[in-house]
């Protein structure tokens, strides 16, 4: 059998859920986007559609958290603006005026930053016996790289590969754009793909499910594909993989947990 590649990329979450919820279903894989159990990250297919579409609070508020620890002992800050004083300003500088200094306004001035942009593919698919706290947990740690890189003056574009599967000669890959390089960090709406297994256990094989032309009877949902079987079936689909950087949850639990390690572990220059 010559090798089949089955891939596709979504510019945002809207078109993705748009076209799955149209599509037909193939009847090569199964059913089990629809199944009942916290397995898939939701009790219901209802539930992951409500927490895909607006976010899950509590996730959030633990990435949030998260966040603000990272900051608190990576000593990472964004260097954008420093307090000066100015002829005008946002609210006066009191010891200044008394004297009589003609720049008695505090003003934040804005420090002219080289522009880098970056892309990041984070493989959040695994095999069925990761639990839900390994996947938070890289989850956390790709939300405090793209932090650290974005206060380096990095424009980071982050995408998620949310299926990753082969079986036989036929691979499978669907990448979804969480955030573009010139939006701000959403806490919000990454808090669902973030943290969440039915990311891949439902939306992912639901893509599968739905996906045209597929012809032949598929196992299961395939087996998940290693690092650089990956990166060859998306350059083969045009991915620029030389400038973009691949980060799986395996590469997050080698590297502890550590944001900035990751980055060191993947050549990125801080």
């Amino acid at each position: 059998m010559a090798e089949r590649i089955y891939y596709e990329r979504y510019t945002n979450v809207y078109r993705f859920m748009d076209i799955i919820e149209k599509r037909p279903n193939n009847k090569q894989f199964g059913d089990d986007s629809h199944d009942k159990g916290m397995w898939h990250g939701t009790e219901t297919w209802e539930e992951a559609v409500q927490q895909f579409q607006n976010g899950i609070p509590e996730h959030a508020e633990k990435l949030q958290k998260s966040l603000n620890a990272f900051k608190a002992n990576s000593n990472i800050s964004s260097p954008k603006t420093r307090p000066k004083n100015h002829y005008y300003g946002y609210s006066p500088n009191v010891a200044a005026a008394i004297i009589g200094l003609p720049k008695s306004m505090r003003y934040n001035e804005r420090q002219p930053q080289k522009v880098k942009a970056i892309s990041i593919l984070y493989d959040m698919t695994q095999n069925a016996g990761t639990d839900a706290d390994e996947l938070r947990k890289a989850g956390e740690t790709v939300l405090q790289l793209v932090y650290a890189l974005e206060c380096r003056g990095y424009r980071v574009s982050l995408d998620g590969l949310a299926f990753n599967g082969s079986r036989e000669e036929r691979k499978f890959v669907l990448s979804i754009n969480f955030k573009e390089w010139k939006q701000h960090l959403d806490i919000m709406k990454l808090s669902f793909p973030l943290t969440s297994p039915a990311m891949f256990r439902r939306f992912g094989f639901k893509w599968a499910e739905t996906l045209p032309d597929v012809t032949e009877r598929v196992r299961g949902y395939g087996s998940h594909m290693s690092k650089s079987d990956t990166l060859k079936c998306c350059g083969k689909m045009g991915v620029d993989i030389k400038t973009a950087y691949f980060i799986d949850v395996n590469d997050c639990e080698e590297a502890n947990y550590d944001a900035l390690k990751v980055a060191k572990n993947l050549g990125i220059v801080m």
